[in-house]
C-alpha cells in the first residue's frame, strides 16, 4: 500500500481517495551452475488497484493517461484506477573468481492499465522487453575495465495530430489511440576504465567513462515544438566522455 501522489491529496476531496495497492504473485527457480556462476528464472504477476483516476463524466476531452505515470494535475479524481503487469525474467550471473565477472539478464513483460472509458492501454513503461549485459576484467587490484550494454523495446507514445496542431500551434493528440505508437528500439553502451591506488588509510581511484560509446541517437518520444510549429524528436543523451576520481575509506 502507498499514498496516491501528494498533489491529489491536496486537491481532491479526501473521501474520494484511498491508498493505492499492489498484489504480487511470483515464482523463482535458481541453480548454481559452477562455484561462481548462477542461473535464475522468475515469473510474476502484479495487480494494482485504487489508483487515482479522473471521473469519466468529467474527463470527456482529457487524456486517458494512467495518472501514476504522468505529471498531470486534476481536481476531480477518484480511487478507481486499475493496472496489470506480468512477465518472465532470466539471469545468468558470474561472480569474479579470477579476472572476469559479469551478468546477462533479460525480461519479457506486459504492463497495462484500464483507462476511465474502460479500455485497456499500454503503460508508459511497457517496453515489452529489456536485455542487459554487464561485465568486467580486473587482472589486479590496480586497474579494471568494465562495460554495460542495454537493449529496450520501443517506448509507447501517443501520436500527434499534426494538421490540427499546426492550425492552433499547440499539441493535439490522437487520444482515442493513446500510447498506440512506439519509438524505435533503444540500445546503448557504457565503458569504464579505472585505476586504483591503495594507501594505508584509503584508496584513490581515477576513472574514465564513455557514455553512449557508439553515439547512437535513441529517441525518447515525439513532442510538439511551438517555435517550429512541427513535431520534433526528443532524444536521450548522445556520446559523453566523463572523467573523475573517487576516494574510498
Amino acid at each position: 500500500f502507498q499514498n496516491p501522489p501528494e498533489k491529489y491529496l491536496g486537491l481532491a476531496p479526501e473521501e474520494n481517495l484511498k491508498s493505492v495497492y499492489a498484489e504480487q504473485k511470483s515464482v523463482t527457480y535458481e541453480k548454481l551452475l559452477t562455484e561462481n556462476t548462477k542461473f535464475s528464472i522468475s515469473a510474476y504477476e502484479k495487480n494494482y488497484g485504487n489508483a487515482p483516476e479522473i471521473y469519466s463524466d468529467y474527463a470527456k476531452d482529457f487524456s486517458p493517461a494512467f495518472l501514476m505515470d504522468k505529471n498531470l494535475t486534476f481536481v476531480n479524481v477518484i480511487s478507481t484506477g486499475k493496472a496489470y503487469a506480468s512477465g518472465i525474467e532470466i539471469l545468468f550471473e558470474k561472480k569474479r573468481a579470477k579476472n572476469l565477472y559479469g551478468l546477462v539478464g533479460g525480461s519479457l513483460f506486459n504492463s497495462s492499465f484500464i483507462d476511465y472509458t474502460g479500455i485497456e492501454r499500454d503503460r508508459d513503461s511497457d517496453y515489452k522487453y529489456i536485455f542487459n549485459i554487464v561485465g568486467g576484467y580486473r587482472p589486479s587490484s590496480k586497474w579494471e575495465l568494465s562495460f554495460r550494454w542495454s537493449l529496450y523495446g520501443g517506448k509507447p507514445y501517443t501520436k500527434i495530430d499534426t494538421m490540427n496542431s499546426a492550425t492552433y500551434n499547440t499539441p493535439i493528440y490522437f487520444n482515442e489511440d493513446y500510447n498506440g505508437e512506439r519509438t524505435p528500439i533503444y540500445h546503448n553502451l557504457f565503458l569504464r576504465y579505472e585505476y586504483r591506488k591503495v594507501f594505508k588509510l584509503f584508496n584513490f581511484i581515477t576513472y574514465i567513462e564513455l557514455w553512449n560509446a557508439y553515439n547512437r541517437k535513441n529517441i525518447e518520444t515525439f513532442t510538439w515544438s511551438t517555435s517550429n510549429n512541427s513535431v520534433i524528436e526528443t532524444t536521450y543523451f548522445s556520446f559523453i566522455p566523463v572523467g573523475g576520481f573517487e576516494v574510498e575509506f
